[in-house]
C-alpha cells in the first residue's frame, strides 16, 4: 500500500504541473517519489542489500587507494560485473554520512533522466500538456519500482534509453553520444550490449529487417561462441576486453524461468506484448515520424533480443524495464492522439481493438505486479 499510494499521489500532482515548468516540476516529483526509498530495508535477496555492504567496505577507503589492485580486486569479489565509474559514484555517496541516499540518489536519476527525456519528445512533437504527464505518470506506474534498487541497471537503462532517443531521433552531436555510451559501459556490463544493439541498427540499413531481428532474437545462443572468439584473438584491446566480460557476466545466468518468481516473468511478458502492441499501432498509424525510423529498429531489437532471452530470468526480467524507458514515445503519441476525447474535447476518434487489449494488458501487469510483489516489500519498510 506505501509504494502505491506515493506513486498514486505524485500521478495526481504530474497532471497539475504548469507546462512553462513542466520539467522542473518532474524533477521535483521524481524526488518526493524517490524518497521513500530511504525508508526501505532490504533483505538479503535484493541487491541494494550487497550495495550496502559494498558502501561499508568503502567508507574507510581514501580515494587516492581506491583503485589500488587490493581494494579494487576485493570489491569485484562482492559485486560482479562492476567498475571503476560505479565504485567511482560509490564512494561519492560514502562520504554522505546516510548510506541509505544510495538508492534515493539513484531513484531521482532515473525518474528525473526519463521525465526529461518526455519533456523533451513532447516538445519535439508538439505534444499536449495532458498526452506529457500522461506519458510521466505511465513511466511511473509502469517502471518497476523495486528494479530501482538494482542500483547500476536501472541507471544504464535511463541512460541508454536517454541517449537512443538523443542519438537516433534528434541527431545528437555523434562525440557527444559516443561519450555517453561510454559512460554506460563503465556503469554496467550490459551497458555494452545496446551499444552492439546500436551497431545492429545500421544493419537493418543493408539488410532484410526480418533477417536482423531473427539473428538478434536468436543473439543469447552465439554468446557462447562469441566468448570463445574473444578469448583467442584480439583486434582491439579495450573493446574486446569490455566484451569479454560482458559476455562472461552474461552467461553467470544460466537457470530457467521456473527457478525464479516465474509470476514475475509472466508480468513482465504482458509488459512487453502490450507495448510492442503499442508501438505497432503507433507505425501503422503514422503518429511517429520518419525520424523515429532508427529508434524504432533499435526498439524492436531489444524486444526481439529480450524475448530470445526468455530462459534467462535475470537478463529478460531486467531488460523489460529498458523496454518500458524505451516505449516513452509511442505512450506520448498515443496519449497526443486520443488525449482530447479522454478529456471530451476534440473529434472523437475510433479506439482500435489492439490499444484496447494492450491497455487491458497493462493495467493487469500492473495490478498483478502489485499484489505479487509491491505489498510483500511493505514489510521492509521502516519508519522508525
Amino acid at each position: 500500500m506505501i509504494v502505491l499510494a506515493c506513486i498514486s499521489a505524485v500521478s495526481v500532482f504530474a497532471f497539475c504541473t504548469p507546462s512553462r515548468f513542466k520539467t522542473a516540476y518532474f524533477l521535483l516529483l521524481s524526488v518526493l517519489l524517490s524518497a521513500i526509498y530511504f525508508f526501505f530495508a532490504p533483505p538479503p535477496e535484493y541487491d541494494l542489500f550487497r550495495y550496502y555492504q559494498l558502501l561499508g567496505s568503502l567508507k574507510d577507503v581514501a580515494f587516492g587507494d581506491l583503485f589500488s589492485s587490493a581494494n579494487y580486486n576485493k570489491l569485484l569479489e562482492q559485486l560482479q560485473g562492476t567498475s571503476k565509474a560505479f565504485v567511482a559514484y560509490a564512494f561519492v555517496i560514502t562520504r554522505i554520512p546516510v548510506a541509505r541516499l544510495l538508492p534515493v540518489v539513484t531513484g531521482i536519476l532515473v525518474y528525473g533522466i526519463s521525465a526529461f527525456k518526455i519533456t523533451r519528445m513532447g516538445k519535439d512533437m508538439k505534444a499536449s500538456e495532458f498526452a506529457v504527464s500522461a506519458a510521466f505518470v505511465a513511466m511511473l506506474m509502469l517502471v518497476d519500482f523495486r528494479s530501482v534498487s538494482t542500483i547500476r541497471n536501472m541507471l544504464a537503462y535511463a541512460l541508454i534509453a536517454f541517449i537512443a532517443y538523443e542519438d537516433l531521433v534528434r541527431n545528437a552531436n555523434k562525440v557527444y553520444c559516443a561519450v555517453l555510451y561510454f559512460v554506460v559501459c563503465q556503469i554496467h556490463m550490459t551497458g555494452a550490449l545496446f551499444v552492439v544493439i546500436r551497431l545492429l541498427v545500421l544493419a537493418c540499413k543493408l539488410l532484410p529487417r526480418w533477417v536482423v531481428y531473427a539473428a538478434t532474437a536468436l543473439g543469447f545462443v552465439f554468446l557462447p561462441m562469441i566468448q570463445g572468439l574473444l578469448s583467442h584473438f584480439t583486434f582491439i584491446p579495450y573493446v574486446d576486453q569490455l566484451l569479454y566480460k560482458t559476455v562472461r557476466y552474461i552467461l553467470r545466468y544460466q537457470e530457467g524461468i521456473a527457478t525464479y518468481e516465474p509470476k514475475r516473468v509472466f508480468i513482465f511478458a504482458l509488459y512487453i506484448a502490450a507495448l510492442f502492441t503499442i508501438y505497432h499501432v503507433c507505425r501503422k498509424r503514422g503518429l511517429l515520424g520518419k525520424e523515429y525510423r532508427q529508434y524504432n529498429d533499435f526498439f524492436c531489437l531489444t524486444v526481439f533480443f529480450t524475448l530470445g532471452c526468455f530462459l534467462q530470468y535475470d537478463l529478460f526480467t531486467r531488460n523489460t524495464q529498458l523496454i518500458i524507458l524505451l516505449s516513452a514515445p509511442y505512450l506520448l503519441a498515443l496519449f497526443n492522439y486520443y488525449g482530447p476525447q479522454l478529456v471530451g474535447i476534440g473529434q472523437r476518434k475510433v479506439v482500435s481493438t489492439a490499444v484496447v487489449f494492450a491497455c487491458c494488458f497493462l493495467l493487469a501487469a500492473f495490478v498483478f505486479n502489485y499484489h505479487a510483489f509491491y505489498e510483500p516489500m511493505n514489510q521492509y519498510f521502516v519508519f522508525s
